[in-house]
């Protein structure tokens, strides 16, 4: 037990630098494969920064650029040109995105993966004359998964991370959607998690003091995944034996489940629709965890009117219920100490569904 407990504290240590590393869900552009290649994320970024185009987010990318670099008023707002894709310098490279509002002239390179191996002096210098010959105000960029500040720090640009960007994104956002087309905000969403996703693929990469972990404790950590298994099985055992218990007969024509999981839990799931008063399925739930077993009752398909038809018959049968984990659907009806014996939690359950079958 204390070579369990300095495992745990050791991993909320960690843990707590990595707050945000539960595995993003696949988005639509994961699946195609294309935003691996910088154009295509370079094109997608081309089409938001544009003012005038279809998605109706106006200046929201240009004005969370400028934001990261503190270059911007809250009161100002900015209309682009047509924006400039791999537009050719003096030298002849090439600069992913060119902007151009009012007042800037905005350079900005785009990298994902690949390493900083541009000219950024070449690119600054180019900006600085096409800003100054339009009497506006040159900024160059570079716009990045990685902090890429020691590469920026003697050629005028700066960096830029997506994390930055993004966070301004978010923080703006809410002042568009009015304007906004729907199915723009939706594909700017999944592109943004997809970049969130690529930052925590790299970050693990470089997480040097998460993988000691792991190889430091692997005995302890196999010892506690085993230990959850254990864990897992009981609690479904648990399910199963207050099914027994109850002994649901076919004349009360109710269906019932068993459900497992992963995560330390299961339930003895009854449910049923004849309820005269209450138009969706009612659920009465004996629900397992390592904290507590709980009976929670619940209306499906839910109506305010419906949940109070519910909470008349609890009251009428004097059943106390209280809300159930700041669950809007569930009532939880009996809490439990993990020891009380399975025999007393089947008969409580069992009272409980005849009261409600007769509603």
């Amino acid at each position: 037990m204390d070579n369990l407990k300095k495992l745990i504290d050791a991993w909320l240590l960690i843990s707590a630098k990595h707050n945000d590393s539960e595995q993003p869900e696949q988005t639509y552009l994961q699946l195609s494969g294309f935003p691996h290649y910088e154009n295509v994320c370079s094109n997608l970024l081309c089409f938001f920064f544009n003012t005038e185009e279809s998605h109706g987010l106006k200046d929201l990318f240009v004005r969370s650029l400028l934001k990261c670099i503190q270059q911007v008023s809250h009161t100002y707002k900015f209309t682009t040109e047509p924006i400039e894709r791999e537009l050719k310098t003096d030298s002849g490279n090439r600069i992913d995105l060119v902007i151009e509002t009012e007042q800037f002239v905005i350079g900005v390179e785009n990298k994902m993966f690949s390493p900083v191996n541009n000219d950024l002096a070449d690119y600054e210098a180019y900006i600085t004359r096409v800003a100054k010959e339009k009497d506006k105000d040159p900024i160059c960029v570079l716009l990045s998964l990685k902090d890429n500040s020691g590469e920026t720090e003697e050629n005028g640009f700066y960096n830029v991370t997506y994390n930055e960007f993004i966070m301004q994104l978010k923080l703006n956002i809410g002042n568009y959607f009015l304007s906004a087309d729907t199915k723009w905000t939706v594909c700017l969403n999944d592109f943004i998690m997809t970049l969130k996703s690529f930052q925590e693929d790299n970050r693990m990469e470089i997480d040097k003091e998460l993988l000691d972990f792991f190889n430091e404790n692997w005995d302890d950590i196999n010892a506690l995944i085993e230990t959850r298994t254990r864990i897992n099985r009981f609690l479904k055992a648990k399910a199963e034996k207050i099914k027994e218990l109850v002994s649901v007969s076919k004349k009360e024509q109710v269906s019932e489940y068993v459900i497992p999981s992963r995560t330390c839990k299961a339930e003895y799931y009854i449910e049923f629709s004849r309820a005269k008063n209450i138009a969706g399925t009612v659920g009465l739930d004996a629900f397992f965890d390592c904290d507590a077993f709980y009976i929670i009752i619940c209306v499906e398909n839910d109506s305010n009117k419906q949940k109070k038809a519910l909470e008349k018959l609890l009251d009428k049968n004097k059943i106390a219920y209280c809300q159930w984990h700041e669950s809007d659907e569930f009532l939880q009806l009996e809490k439990y100490d993990v020891s009380e014996s399975d025999q007393v939690i089947a008969d409580r359950f069992r009272e409980l569904l005849e009261v409600v079958l007769k509603f």
